[in-house]
């Protein structure tokens, strides 16, 4: 069973280039938030930090407040508790 799809427009020949509006070049990045204590906030320049990565927001708060607390989240054992 085959679905009757019109193809037109799907070749490469119609694709455009992303601009500054897309989400992939938007607010992807995280940075100490100077408005508001013990947070980060997304910003559009590479920082160090991703939305994308599971623990960054964590590490980003604490290497941003908390930088030497040995309960906080570092690089480290964010890299430990991925392999177990």
């Amino acid at each position: 069973m085959e679905a009757d799809c019109p193809m037109d427009g799907l070749g490469c020949e119609d694709m455009i280039l992303f601009d500054a509006s897309c989400i992939d070049v938007g607010m992807s990045y995280l940075t100490t938030n100077w408005g508001v204590k013990n947070s980060c906030a997304l910003v559009s320049w590479f920082s160090g930090y991703t939305a994308y990565a599971e623990n960054d927001y964590k590490r980003c708060v604490c290497d941003s407040y908390d930088n030497g607390n040995p309960d906080c989240l570092t690089a480290d054992s964010a890299s430990n508790m991925e392999e177990s």
